[in-house]
């Protein structure tokens, strides 16, 4: 019997007038020059918050990661991060950017080190990029959660269901939809 072969959409949709963003499949290089793109209208536009939805599975490689980390941090905008599907590897990680963390029920994340990709989002080794860049992976999801480093890792690569994110803070809430919500909070 042949397998049947899955199609994954690697895709960001966004809708400047809803002022959110959908992130699905791979994390690959065109999406985030898109982000990147996108983000800039938004600042033009003086948007204050956007949602930010994943459904998707990770696949940063290093450069592209970095550059995102720069656009969070130096951007003006607040950012809502709800998974709407599953947020594993890279996607888990952004949520960890946002300001506020929600997903909706049943939904899973994984945390796990980045590994090394090529510009397709394919994996090219199952070992870390580097131990630098994994530890300062683990030291995000840690000083997000408030857990130990040591704890950040005896989780990872399980997928978590909503349920443990919020015992765990890896998320602040678990809601049907995006809360979108008035308060301002600092990652």
């Amino acid at each position: 019997m042949e397998k049947e072969k899955i199609i994954i959409r690697n895709e960001l949709i966004t809708d400047f007038e809803k002022e959110t963003m959908l992130f699905m499949g791979h994390i690959k290089s065109h999406i985030a020059e898109k982000f990147a793109s996108d983000i800039k209208i938004f600042e033009e536009k003086k948007t204050e918050l956007i949602t930010l939805r994943f459904a998707c599975f990770g696949g940063l490689n290093e450069p592209i990661q970095d550059h995102m980390n720069d656009i969070f941090r130096n951007s003006k905008i607040w950012f809502e991060g709800y998974n709407s599907g599953f947020a594993y590897s890279a996607a888990a990680l952004i949520i960890q950017f946002c300001h506020w963390r929600s997903a909706a029920p049943n939904r899973k994340m994984m945390i796990h080190w980045p590994v090394p990709i090529d510009q397709d989002g394919n994996t090219t080794s199952s070992e870390p990029i580097s131990k630098e860049h994994e530890e300062w992976w683990y030291d995000i999801f840690a000083a997000r959660s408030g857990k130990s480093i040591s704890f950040i890792k005896s989780i990872a690569h399980l997928k978590l269901p909503a349920e443990e994110c919020l015992k765990y803070n890896l998320i602040d809430q678990i809601t049907e939809k995006p809360m979108r919500p008035k308060i301002k909070i600092t990652p």
